[in-house]
């Protein structure tokens, strides 16, 4: 098992900054555009969906590492511990920046 976590803790180094770098990318993108016209709005639910699954992939990941970390040291993984993590700190961040955005949009 440990080999195991060695691999998924790898993973999540090498992986994670670039999903966060191309996540922050798509929020700015996001942030660039405003939303007046339909073609626009349809382009931002596009963004939207993509910043979402780059965010699952970093989820994916993080979960995988909680999993076999908790197998390794024979505790219960809790899941207010896992959402507690940076990941959602981080994400609210970003959110409110673009829901702010938004709102000037619609103004």
């Amino acid at each position: 098992m440990q080999p195991l976590f060695e691999r998924v803790k790898a993973a999540k180094e090498y992986f994670e900054p670039i999903l966060k770098s191309y996540s922050t990318k798509v929020i700015n993108q996001k942030l660039k555009v405003s939303a007046e016209a339909k073609k626009v709005k349809t382009y931002l639910n596009e963004l939207s969906d993509l910043d979402m699954q780059f965010l699952q992939q970093i989820y994916k990941i993080k979960k995988a590492e909680a999993v076999i970390c908790t197998t390794l040291e024979d505790v219960e993984l809790l899941r207010m511990n896992f959402d507690a993590s940076e990941i959602y700190k981080e994400r609210n961040k970003l959110v409110m920046q673009t829901d702010e955005v938004d709102k000037k949009a619609k103004v």
